[in-house]
């Protein structure tokens, strides 16, 4: 594989940004702002494969592209793989999903960030929706971390986990700024 730069991962990041444009997540912000950058930056140690897998993580998911069009676009391979493995199939128990993307060695990070990112914004989903924030997070986000960590061989409170919360928070504070959600 091709050895990926900063304007590779800058022309295919906006590939994401016009294929989510007009999306939103869970609390009404825009889906590319506040969850696939957070995703993007908390993979960006990672290399640039897997910033690049965060900026995409849901493309095929949630818009018109698929694998086809993903190569097409310049897409490596590598990150087609692990954003298969992290895409949900409908029909598909979640933690099958969760298996699919420990699987796989870029998807298991990607997948992990946004699990971190969905525990870090799940107080203030909160605030809109307690007692689905708080199913959530005992019923999906809590079980698949542990699961992730364990395909990784790190620790809850390792370096990794440290380094990618710690942007993580810095990011979730940025948003809550900009938007007047002080906690």
């Amino acid at each position: 594989m091709r050895r990926l730069t900063d304007t590779d991962v800058e022309v295919l990041r906006e590939l994401a940004r016009s294929a989510h444009a007009n999306q939103t997540d869970k609390l009404g912000r825009d889906y590319f702002e506040a969850h696939l950058a957070p995703i993007a930056a908390g993979l960006r140690d990672f290399g640039p494969a897997a910033e690049l897998a965060g900026w995409l993580h849901d493309i095929i998911e949630d818009t018109h592209h698929d694998v086809n069009s993903l190569r097409a676009a310049g897409v490596p391979d590598e990150v087609i793989v692990a954003v298969e493995s992290v895409t949900k199939i409908e029909g598909e128990p979640y933690e099958r999903l969760i298996d699919r993307a420990c699987a796989n060695p870029l998807g298991r990070v990607v997948k992990l960030v946004d699990n971190a990112w969905n525990l870090i914004s799940a107080p203030r989903l909160s605030k809109l929706t307690p007692g689905v924030a708080e199913d959530l997070v005992r019923r999906k986000y809590r079980p698949a971390r542990a699961t992730l960590l364990a395909a990784l061989g790190w620790a809850e409170e390792g370096p990794e986990m440290a380094r990618i919360c710690e942007v993580l928070v810095d990011f979730d504070q940025e948003l809550g700024n900009q938007m007047g959600m002080h906690e």
